[in-house]
């Protein structure tokens, strides 16, 4: 009440009139309009944490270069104008002058410049805390500046206001010390004021919601629109961090960085580099305060993002050179270093290190897993991960110095949501927690509008499957697709060799389809758009190509450099049509690649694969592969034209025919030309009547879960 009585006395002693000009006739603003164009508006490129302009055209790094040496220990700071001219005489009056009948006009400029910016300070409403003066100052001064300014923007944008900040007596004001002094200095001078908390109680924010990457791929929801609806939805939710995975590259390098511009919350990765300026595309570490701690976060990207993703995607658009780096190594020397810089930066700045990857555990990621990321350095306190889909709670991994780090993933699709807490004592632990109850009713509203807009899109019937067709192997419910042949394997490469030759009209020798861009199980029932946009969601399109045999031989060979037993899961891995071959596991892999694993010569030994076949329709049968003779040689670009999981043994064949059809409307119209309809109308899915039954000695065999035997593992 005493507030507003002087605010209401104040507006009488001092009338809107410009403080520069002496225009009168203002509303509710000191300065006019004329004077206020006369300020430098902070505008981008500026850093992404302190918020001061940057010296040059762009940060590549989103920081400063002050912020990318030490991280200042607060999270988000931005200004509205240059502090020059003009507005630092005003700025001086209303610290040093009096003018306490400014703090409205700041205010207000301020809260423009927030509601007109909606992604600052991660799209959240703040706490507003004032930061209490040095007490022999405010008695001079007569009133806080900041506490003026702070009540006020408060309630321009509606956001919570609380003066529970108390100075300690101390001697030395902050103005007298250097930035490195302040900082300490004010670690010892301010605390809560448990009296004002009392009076004025605040909840304390002490959970942090994060992301270890894939999150806008791998169903139809999020391929949809390319990962839009589920950064609304992230952004809906309050995510604070995230990293980026392998799946969000896969729109693009233009449509990656699209995303993470869309996204409310930082993205962190301390291992993607431009090399055109050898600088971090992102920041690598971002610092919280929560509970009394500072917590950093480190992030890290898999460097196999580039095989798993489209390497296409990281070079020029020539196809040339690489102008993006994911460091990693070939013994993983540079993802480790990349990784300990980022967590020395880290401990300069907070209490605990936690690593945000998207590593993965799996054996076909070494040298570049979490567990060896965190064996290889020291710092870490916890790691959270994700890219290989594993349910791990608290598995204790020793770093370097031989101390305990917490590594901890959730598996895939929302099955668990990860819990980690860290104790008083600083002990951190982790629970996954199978279902989760009360969310919230605005974010489930948006996330069922978007499943049912999708599913009312995708939901047609299409056709009937008569048998269950695998990703997985049946009898161990684990992932064969990566590493033998399956039903849908054959059903999926079927799928383009039939496009080509009967619906586009072009001849085909050979169809190819990589294991790891075929998703899903599919039980025997009813099939949808969706059931294939599930199978094949990456939004890939067919093409056709004229290549030589002996490309087609370097293919499977690079495919197979890995299968056998107790071999690493591959998503390279190919699945025929209109071909047959062998694997001999026995015989060494000596495919050459580079450290990127992306492949560059022929095996120099024995071939693993051999015996390989291609259909021929004259004759209704398998004839050896010609290594000199040309052959039109099917796939999706992702494969054939990007390098898509190191494929660069296509590079400079011609091109026959581009985008065709996505993915998954390919797989959808194999399956909507299969006969035996019957009372309900719609085709079958079996062997009999797939049109490739009439392709004399054509293999065929899609009641069998493990194919045809078009691939035989010796």
């Amino acid at each position: 009440m005493l507030r507003s009585v002087v605010r209401e006395w104040l507006s009488w002693v001092y009338p809107f009139v410009c403080e520069l000009c002496g225009r009168g006739g203002l509303d509710g603003c000191h300065v006019c309009p004329d004077c206020r164009g006369s300020f430098v508006p902070v505008e981008p490129p500026f850093c992404a944490v302190c918020g001061e302009p940057a010296e040059g055209s762009f940060i590549p790094s989103g920081l400063c270069r002050r912020c990318a040496v030490a991280l200042p220990s607060f999270e988000e700071a931005r200004a509205v104008y240059v502090n020059m001219g003009s507005l630092r005489d005003l700025l001086l009056a209303f610290k040093y002058g009096g003018a306490v009948h400014l703090a409205g006009s700041f205010a207000q400029m301020m809260a423009e410049a927030v509601l007109g910016n909606p992604h600052w300070f991660g799209g959240k409403k703040r706490l507003i805390v004032p930061v209490p003066m040095h007490r022999g100052k405010q008695a001079r001064r007569g009133y806080n500046q900041a506490q003026e300014l702070a009540v006020l923007l408060g309630e321009e944008l509606g956001w919570p206001y609380a003066g529970v900040l108390k100075r300690l007596p101390d001697t030395l004001p902050q103005a007298s010390l250097s930035r490195e002094q302040r900082l300490r200095h004010a670690r010892k001078i301010y605390a809560a004021d448990e009296k004002r908390m009392k009076r004025s109680p605040v909840r304390g924010r002490d959970v942090l919601l994060v992301d270890a990457g894939d999150h806008v791929q791998g169903t139809a929801y999020g391929s949809m629109d390319e990962g839009a609806s589920i950064i609304k939805l992230m952004n809906a939710a309050g995510y604070d961090v995230a990293t980026p995975g392998n799946h969000e590259f896969d729109y693009g390098m233009d449509r990656a960085k699209a995303i993470m511009k869309e996204a409310d919350f930082p993205y962190l990765s301390c291992n993607w580099v431009d090399l055109r300026t050898t600088l971090r595309v992102l920041p690598s570490v971002k610092v919280f305060v929560r509970g009394g701690r500072r917590i950093a976060f480190v992030g890290v990207t898999t460097p196999e993002t580039f095989t798993k993703s489209t390497p296409a995607y990281f070079m020029d658009k020539a196809q040339r050179k690489y102008i993006y780096d994911i460091q990693g190594g070939e013994d993983g020397k540079k993802l480790y270093d990349a990784v300990q810089k980022a967590i020395d930066k880290a401990k300069l700045l907070a209490d605990v290190v936690i690593g945000l990857g998207h590593l993965g555990v799996d054996p076909s990621s070494s040298p570049w897993t979490s567990e060896e990321v965190i064996a290889h350095t020291s710092g870490f306190d916890a790691f959270i991960d994700g890219h290989s889909h594993t349910v791990m709670e608290n598995k204790q991994v020793q770093d370097a110095s031989g101390k305990a780090v917490t590594l901890t993933q959730t598996g895939s699709y929302f099955a668990n949501v990860g819990e980690m807490t860290i104790a008083a004592d600083g002990t951190i632990t982790t629970k996954l927690i199978p279902t989760h109850e009360g969310m919230d009713a605005g974010i489930a509203a948006m996330q069922t509008s978007w499943v049912n807009t999708v599913d009312d899109m995708l939901g047609e019937k299409i056709a009937v499957g008569d048998s269950d067709f695998y990703v997985s192997d049946p009898a161990t419910g684990k992932r064969r697709i990566r590493s033998a042949e399956t039903n849908l394997g054959d059903f999926v490469a079927d799928g383009i060799y039939t496009y080509f030759n009967e619906v586009e009209k072009l001849h085909c020798d050979v169809a190819i389809m990589n294991g790891g861009g075929i998703r899903a199980d599919v039980p025997a029932g009813d099939w949808t758009f969706k059931t294939c946009k599930q199978v094949s969601p990456f939004g890939n399109v067919a093409c056709l190509m004229s290549v030589t045999g002996k490309q087609i031989q370097d293919a499977l060979e690079f495919a197979a450099r890995f299968a056998g037993e107790g071999g690493k899961e591959n998503g390279g891995f190919l699945h025929v049509a209109g071909a047959t071959y062998e694997i001999h596991t026995d015989l060494p892999n000596t495919v050459q690649t580079d450290e990127k694993n992306v492949w560059i010569g022929s095996a120099t030994g024995t071939p693993r694969v051999q015996n390989v076949k291609i259909y021929d329709k004259a004759s209704g049968s398998y004839l050896p592969l010609d290594p000199n003779k040309t052959y039109a040689l099917a796939g999706m670009n992702y494969t054939l034209r990007n390098l898509g999981d190191g494929f660069a043994m296509f590079d400079g064949a011609e091109l026959i025919k581009d985008y065709v059809s996505e993915d998954y409307l390919v797989m959808s119209s194999y399956a909507m030309m299969f006969g035996g309809a019957v009372g309900d109308g719609l085709p079958h899915l079996t062997s009999a009547n797939s049109p490739l039954a009439d392709y004399p000695g054509y293999l065929l065999d899609y009641e069998n879960p493990y194919g045809a035997g078009r691939i035989t593992i010796l």
